[in-house]
């Protein structure tokens, strides 16, 4: 099998697999098939991260924004102080999740970017806007309630948070497919 490039190769090596006897194929040939599989795995390996390289700079560009960056800050403190027993630290974290979100009110949605300018433009930001500040609503509401050790009454902030993030992201977010 020395010098089988491509094609050549590849169909030499499945003839020796599928063949009755293959157990029984003397060991020089075997050897020689063990490193054509193991330099054929290099390559798939090699052409793999290749691939990889190529394409994560695109994923990490989708995510790159400054609103994205706020929203992921948010989203870890929301995750923090949601299931937090000790009030002091749930306090932070609401607090932490507010100034996340007061950095990324003055961003545009990246939808929204794509928009022409007009009419219609405005008022999405302008709802956008107001979704972001029923948010700071609820997260300064939690950030109380935490501070007073009513801690039934974070549960229902929870939940009402988790409403306005499913809705906010329904309307200004695109669809990744």
């Amino acid at each position: 099998m020395a010098r089988m490039r491509g094609y050549h190769r590849s169909r030499a090596i499945l003839s020796i697999l599928r063949h009755p006897d293959f157990f029984r194929i003397p060991l020089g040939q075997t050897r020689d098939l063990l490193l054509v599989l193991r330099r054929m795995k290099t390559h798939i390996i090699l052409k793999g991260f290749a691939a990889l390289l190529l394409f994560s700079p695109l994923a990490a560009m989708a995510d790159d924004s400054p609103l994205a960056k706020q929203m992921e800050a948010l989203d870890d403190a929301f995750k923090g102080f949601r299931k937090e027993k000790d009030a002091a630290k749930g306090a932070a974290q609401a607090r932490e999740a507010q100034q996340a979100l007061i950095r990324g009110f003055g961003e545009t949605p990246l939808m929204l970017t794509k928009m022409p300018d007009g009419p219609e433009k405005e008022t999405a930001a302008a709802q956008f806007r107001v979704m972001m500040a029923a948010v700071l609503v609820k997260l300064c509401e939690a950030e109380h309630k935490f501070l007073t050790g009513d801690m039934a009454g974070i549960e229902k902030i929870v939940a009402d948070l988790k409403d306005l993030r499913k809705q906010g992201h329904d309307k200004f977010m695109e669809d990744e497919e």
